[in-house]
C-alpha cells in the first residue's frame, strides 16, 4: 500500500509539473503582445529620464533617490522608494550594453518573465497552504491570465507590483510551511 501511495504521488507530481508548464505557456501567450508596447506614460520618466537607470549615478547615490531618480529628501520628491525595481532596470540597461536608450522589448520580456514567476509562486503558496494540486493549478491559472494584471505587466513601471506579488506569495508560502 505504501508503494501504491508513492506511485500515485509521483504521478500527481508529474501531472502538476505539466500543468505548471501549460499555465506558464498560456500566461506567456496572454501577455505576448506587450513585448511590442515600447515605453509608455510613466515609463518615459521612470526609465528613459532616470539617471539611476541609465547608470549615470553611483549605486550609493541611487539609494538616495526616489523611484523617479529625484533626491528623496527634496521637497518635490515623489517619496516612492523602490530600489529593487530601479536596480532591475539598471542591470537590464547595463546587460544590453548601456547606450542612450534602454531596450523596451527586453524590459517587457523581463516583465512577462517576472509575471510568470509570480504566477508559479502563487501556485507554490497555494500548495503550501494545503490546497489540492487541482485547486493550486486553478488559482495559478486564474492569477496568470486575470485582466487585473495587465497594467502591471504591460507598463514597465508596473514591475514594482509584479515584484511585490512575487515577494508576497513567497512570504505566504514560507509562513505556511
Amino acid at each position: 500500500e505504501a508503494a501504491e501511495r508513492q506511485g500515485l504521488a509521483a504521478m500527481v507530481a508529474r501531472w502538476e509539473a505539466l500543468g505548471l508548464c501549460g499555465i506558464a505557456l498560456v500566461t506567456a501567450a496572454a501577455y505576448w503582445p506587450t513585448l511590442d508596447a515600447g515605453f509608455v506614460w510613466d515609463d518615459r520618466a521612470a526609465i528613459l529620464g532616470n539617471f539611476d537607470v541609465l547608470g549615470q549615478t553611483s549605486w550609493s547615490e541611487m539609494m538616495k533617490h526616489d523611484f523617479w531618480g529625484q533626491d528623496i529628501g527634496a521637497k518635490d520628491s515623489h517619496k516612492s522608494f523602490r530600489p529593487v525595481t530601479t536596480t532591475t532596470f539598471r542591470i537590464e540597461h547595463w546587460l544590453e550594453g548601456g547606450g542612450d536608450s534602454p531596450n523596451a522589448r527586453m524590459m517587457h520580456a523581463t516583465n512577462l518573465l517576472l509575471h510568470i514567476v509570480a504566477t508559479l509562486t502563487v501556485h507554490e503558496a497555494a500548495r503550501a497552504m494545503g490546497t489540492t494540486s487541482a485547486s493550486a493549478l486553478a488559482a495559478a491559472l486564474l492569477f496568470g491570465v486575470h485582466p487585473v494584471h495587465v497594467d502591471a505587466v504591460a507598463s514597465l513601471v508596473g514591475r514594482a507590483e509584479v515584484l511585490a506579488g512575487i515577494f508576497f506569495a513567497l512570504s505566504v508560502a514560507c509562513y505556511a510551511r
